[in-house]
């Protein structure tokens, strides 16, 4: 079912840039606009340049941080600053790192194309609803640039591990890439070129289906570009291995790597107009129980470890998510006190999506008490996300925002069942950790003439 294909990787010229971890960078949407600043300032071929260019006010139709993107890429080109590979290859990878406990993980992938399909054909699944703007900004980019310069991150299942087996050798020779990145993880790249290995593999993921961990907006994008290549030559039909319109670059995993990760992705409200919280927890009072944890200035770092001992505890029995209120010195943990209410509140809603606690957050706090409509979650005008709960309490005592909700990640069991049955999670339900760095493979999209 799922058609990979090897491509003709551009990488960065380490003969010209001595540091890769100067020039790479996460996702373009895990950066913050203090992290791109940074990132402008680590060198003048830093990537995020091409994935998340500056913005101005002078900015026009004709220059803007897409056209600037365009420039910086066919420049870095001609001066060999970025170098493609002659041959087609599929790039297999380890990252090793470390959980917040210490203990060493090591998860194991490549990168490949992968032939575009609709949903609806059920071989590429995804798992979260999508956005508008964040898909508008991607296409202009790729209409800029005809390049991928991020993987979308793919799962595959393998429990018995045969794609590790069939390039098991591989693995023994020294990565032609090789560096520690700005969080600890040690990135590695190994090249394929033997033919027969290569169609070992893409026989072995003929009979795969392939689920969206990352990278929803940038597929969806994919499919738009494709589409509008397709519109404008029309004399082209079905598949063509000449082009790479029809194909999306992505970083594929098993399901079944120990060092797959999933974390929470934690929200915060801000801009509730006539917040009151003592309304606010009369209301929550109707759905769940709620058990509080307070502390004072000396004691809230022993505090805010009984608060996620204790939401990570309930878990295995209860629906549970924790919150953090402005001003307020208390950590509290809401428990469902009864999944009928799912039934009433949610029961548009298929069971397993309904069950989640993404979503029960979603449909009775978000909706139902704060009011916060469908339209502010798509435009995230009432709610900012997070990558880690610790940051989302510290930034919730920051600006205007009102009330931190922290979660535990979503389980890959759930995740599985949710994208075999074809149905999305809320926007933002998961966050796969580690990500694969923006820059570090680049994808320059073939097109006809």
């Amino acid at each position: 079912m799922a058609r990979i294909r090897p491509f003709r990787g551009l990488f960065y010229n380490q003969q010209k840039i001595n540091n890769i971890n100067n020039v790479i960078t996460p996702p373009y949407d895990v950066i913050s606009p203090e992290e791109q600043e940074k990132f402008y300032n680590k060198s003048p071929y830093n990537s995020i340049r091409l994935s998340l260019g500056k913005r101005f006010p002078s900015d026009t139709q004709d220059y803007n941080c897409y056209t600037r993107a365009k420039d910086f890429f066919e420049k870095w080109r001609e001066e060999d600053i970025l170098l493609q590979d002659k041959e087609p290859s599929i790039y297999f990878s380890k990252q090793i790192f470390s959980l917040p406990g210490g203990k060493k993980k090591v998860r194991t992938g490549f990168i490949s194309l992968v032939c575009l399909e609709e949903f609806e054909k059920r071989v590429i699944i995804p798992h979260e609803r999508t956005l508008h703007h964040p898909k508008i900004d991607r296409f202009n980019l790729i209409r800029a640039c005809k390049a991928n310069f991020c993987p979308i991150i793919g799962i595959y299942s393998d429990p018995r591990y045969h794609i590790d087996h069939i390039v098991g050798e591989v693995f023994k020779r020294s990565p032609f890439i090789e560096f520690t990145d700005n969080q600890g993880i040690t990135n590695q790249v190994w090249k394929v070129i033997d033919e027969p290995l290569i169609k070992e593999i893409i026989r072995e993921m003929e009979d795969k289906v392939l689920y969206i961990a990352d990278g929803h907006h940038r597929y969806e994008t994919a499919i738009m570009f494709r589409n509008s290549v397709l519109k404008n030559n029309a004399g082209i039909k079905g598949l063509h291995d000449k082009y790479s319109f029809d194909k999306v670059m992505f970083y594929l995993t098993n399901l079944d790597d120990p060092g797959l990760i999933i974390l929470p992705v934690p929200r915060i409200v801000y801009n509730l107009p006539d917040f009151d919280s003592t309304v606010f927890f009369k209301e929550l009072k109707k759905y769940f129980y709620i058990e509080s944890i307070s502390f004072n200035g000396e004691n809230e770092p022993e505090a805010r470890k009984l608060f996620f001992r204790k939401l990570k505890d309930y878990e295995a029995k209860n629906h549970v998510f924790g919150i953090y209120v402005k001003g307020i010195q208390n950590y509290f943990l809401l428990i469902l006190k009864d999944e009928d209410f799912l039934n009433t509140v949610c029961g548009n809603i298929p069971a397993r999506l309904r069950k989640l606690n993404v979503n029960i957050l979603e449909q009775i706090v978000f909706l139902q008490i704060l009011g916060i409509s469908k339209e502010d979650l798509k435009a995230q005008s009432k709610v900012v996300y997070f990558h880690d709960n610790q940051v989302a309490i510290e930034k919730t005592n920051k600006d205007n925002y009102n009330i931190a909700f922290l979660l535990n990640p979503v389980k890959i069991d759930d995740l599985r069942e949710i994208c075999s049955a074809g149905e999305r999670m809320p926007q933002k339900s998961t966050y796969f950790s580690p990500k694969f760095l923006s820059g570090l493979v680049i994808n320059k999209i073939d097109l006809p003439d």
